[in-house]
């Protein structure tokens, strides 16, 4: 059962959230999955690089784009640079032999001048004497982050803003026909009733876990857990028929009551 519910944005000019399956072309996902959202919490405390996939997967993750954004292709050069060649400046200049150009998908605001990209995240615990949940609402009350908040790739930056601890919030019991404001796993719906309304479905990593052992040179990762989400394109809430509700959850947010479904 959920003990404790808290909010915030993840805000900045430039996202890109690579497809796992996509290839030479870094494709993006159009909000960011729940394996990113946890890197990005793993930011904000402290954590090291692939040290958190299992203590920071028991809390439940909960997403919504707040602002319509879209996307674009720019084409990045990148450097291929091994440790017997970290004195050549030539390969950092990009004027060597093994520079690599890459097409890679950009998410940005309508209109990047006047607007950035927005998205609510909201993290809940079924233990409130959890530590690293403890640490992250510490960190978030202070506007403190141990490293730099990122869009996706680390050059990427953002910025969060707007951290709320909900306190009015219930479990969803009896309803089965709702209008949910956040992702939701296509799983748990029978049908969408709303119409004229923007919405994607997309395949999102869930759950991560390292594929190699300490004896390997390069660490590498695989996702343990994949699953189609449905979710709204400008943050309207959309209107479907449940056929389970496991995690879903109604929250009072500002003066509003909206229903958020958490992973």
């Amino acid at each position: 059962m959920l003990e404790d519910l808290i909010s915030f944005d993840l805000c900045g000019k430039t996202a890109h959230f690579r497809k796992f399956y996509s290839n030479s072309s870094a494709l993006t996902h159009t909000i960011p999955p729940r394996t990113t959202i946890l890197g990005i919490i793993a930011a904000i405390i402290g954590e090291a690089k692939d040290t958190y996939y299992d203590s920071l997967d028991v809390l439940l993750i909960g997403v919504q784009s707040i602002t319509r954004g879209r996307k674009i292709f720019q084409k990045f050069n990148y450097l291929k640079i091994g440790d017997s060649e970290r004195g050549n400046f030539d390969l950092y200049a990009g004027i060597a032999d093994n520079r690599t150009q890459t097409s890679v998908e950009l998410i940005i605001p309508d209109n990047i001048r006047n607007t950035d990209l927005c998205y609510r995240i909201f993290v809940g615990t079924e233990n409130l004497k959890d530590e690293k949940y403890l640490k992250l609402k510490d960190s978030l009350q202070n506007g403190y982050c141990e490293y730099g908040i990122s869009l996706g790739s680390a050059h990427l930056l953002g910025y969060i803003t707007n951290y709320q601890n909900h306190k009015n919030f219930s479990k969803l019991v009896n309803e089965n026909t709702i209008s949910v404001s956040s992702a939701i796993l296509v799983s748990k719906v029978l049908r969408i009733l709303s119409k004229d309304i923007n919405l994607e479905q997309d395949i999102f990593p869930l759950r991560m876990k390292i594929n190699s052992t300490s004896s390997d040179k390069n660490i590498t990762r695989i996702a343990t857990d994949v699953q189609p989400m449905l979710f709204s394109l400008d943050g309207n809430c959309f209107e479907v028929e449940l056929r389970e509700k496991e995690n879903i959850y109604t929250v009072k947010y500002n003066d509003l009551m909206i229903n958020i479904a958490l992973i």
